[in-house]
């Protein structure tokens, strides 16, 4: 993974724009989870393997965000994988952190085991297995989300990786499949963004409209706001990556920790149009003047009898810009 995500890797680690992300994302815009219900998980995601008295391989897998949200004696670990390139493997990868995940918790319940010595050595399963018959796993929730303005074309579940042309369906309904949960943020219909929490709407919108300059202009219209948190605006700056953007906020301030987007992006717009039109004034009096200038290399030439060059002389023409009177005068 490039470093163009890692803005928005530090701004979805806070517990509050997680719980948002999560909230929007998961459950439709209810305010289900709070920053309080986010814990830090470690992202780390290591596994032995090999005999217990011999030198064991470790396996490790990372996570962009890992996080442990829930209450009572129910955790959802939220892995949020950013992606801005396809990754035409992503259901087996997905697929494969999971299965660490869930191995990990496997691996400390046995360890709780084996420090209380409360398992039943009556029983071979409890005792070979290292976990109780009562033990349960907390359940995992990998989610990708997709910055790229070229849609999600790979697949999205392991079957779509799978060659089913020899399999029969009487076999094929043996062979698991393993579906993974994409947020393709350009492609995505605006009112499945529209369920988000304010500033992570403005910022899904934002990055799926950012080249469209009319869309850009009427903002307010489809995040239903004007005004972003600073924390919200740095993180988008930062991953847009546009200077552009820094001048929204130079223009208009910031008030109570919050930015007016859409006024910045008025002035922004407006000063753009401006320069555009001084630049349009600049080149039409730039072309009045090499028509000028050829009119004058012109008559020297009918008048006098002279040659192009000797004209170009006489009127002290730059060597650099002669090869262009020349190609003009043909």
């Amino acid at each position: 993974m490039g470093r163009k995500e890692e803005p928005l890797i530090h701004y979805y680690d806070q517990p509050a724009h997680f719980a948002e992300l999560i909230n929007g994302w998961i459950y439709d815009g209810e305010d289900c989870l709070r920053p309080e219900d986010i814990t830090q998980a470690d992202r780390r995601l290591e596994q032995r393997s090999g005999k217990r008295l011999e030198k064991g391989s470790y396996r490790q897998r990372c996570r962009d965000i890992f996080k442990q949200a829930g209450e009572l004696n129910i955790r959802l670990f939220v892995g949020v994988e950013l992606q801005e390139n396809m990754d035409y493997s992503m259901p087996l990868r997905v697929m494969d952190m999971d299965v660490i995940s869930y191995t990990c918790q496997k691996d400390l319940l046995a360890a709780e085991h084996r420090r209380k010595k409360d398992l039943n050595m009556a029983s071979s399963g409890e005792f070979l297995t290292g976990m109780a018959k009562e033990d349960r796993l907390s359940p995992v929730v990998t989610l990708v989300l997709y910055l790229n303005d070229k849609p999600w074309d790979g697949a999205r579940s392991l079957h779509e990786m799978l060659n089913f042309k020899n399999i029969s369906e009487k076999a094929k309904k043996y062979i698991e499949n393993y579906n993974i949960h994409i947020l393709d943020v350009c492609h995505t219909p605006d009112r499945e963004l529209q369920k988000f929490p304010p500033d992570i709407r403005f910022m899904l919108m934002f990055i799926k409209y950012t080249k469209d300059k009319k869309a850009l202009a009427d903002i307010r219209k489809l995040c239903g706001q004007e005004t972003i948190a600073e924390d919200t605006f740095d993180a988008l700056a930062d991953y847009m990556n546009e200077p552009e953007l820094w001048k929204i906020k130079e223009k208009a301030g910031t008030e109570k920790g919050r930015v007016n987007m859409c006024e910045g992006l008025r002035e922004l717009m407006a000063d753009s149009k401006a320069e555009g039109r001084e630049e349009g004034r600049e080149e039409g009096r730039e072309e009045g003047r090499e028509e000028t200038t050829l009119n004058s290399v012109k008559n020297l030439m009918e008048t006098l009898k002279l040659t192009a060059e000797q004209a170009m002389d006489a009127l002290r023409i730059p060597d650099d810009d002669r090869k262009k009177y020349v190609s003009l005068l043909k």
